[in-house]
């Protein structure tokens, strides 16, 4: 629990503009639902008034008993883009959060504009569902994070 309150307090300053915490595991961390249990417990009694996201990096945590753990404990599966893993488009809860790391090349490539306008249909389905939706574009070696943010932004309007 002490590493998660240490991460709470340092975060307390931000108040109610922190949206949410993303939790990344790395890429060989293979499913353990005994330790997912724990943590999503520890985070439902220490950091409850935080909205919580999971980036699962293995495929063996892409399966109906994760996402019913999420659910009950009301925490994102984070959709995850990126060339060097396997993405989980699994929506459990009423957030939303997704991380575009670069879908051909992870943090040297752009998104194209076909790219972004079936995100943005996702999007849009999401949102027309009252779900909230946070989109994080990764620093990219090119500089076209924010390029790429913006242009996700019109195609929204």
């Amino acid at each position: 629990e002490a590493p998660v309150v240490r991460c709470r307090d340092a975060a307390s300053p931000l108040g109610e503009r922190l949206a949410a915490v993303v939790w990344q595991l790395p890429a060989f961390l293979k499913k353990d639902m005994e330790r997912l249990e724990q943590f999503v417990g520890i985070l439902g009694r220490c950091w409850q008034s935080t909205r919580h996201a999971i980036e699962f990096r293995h495929p063996s945590w892409f399966d109906d008993e994760v996402a019913a753990c999420l659910e009950q404990y009301a925490i994102a599966a984070c959709i995850s883009d990126a060339p060097d893993w396997p993405m989980w488009e699994r929506v459990t809860t009423d957030l939303v959060y997704i991380r575009l790391h670069g879908h051909t090349r992870k943090y040297a490539s752009s998104y194209s504009k076909l790219a972004l306008r079936n995100w943005a249909r996702r999007i849009r389905r999401w949102l027309d569902e009252s779900r909230a939706v946070h989109v994080y574009f990764d620093n990219d070696a090119e500089g076209a994070a924010p390029r790429n943010a913006l242009t996700l932004l019109e195609l929204l309007r």
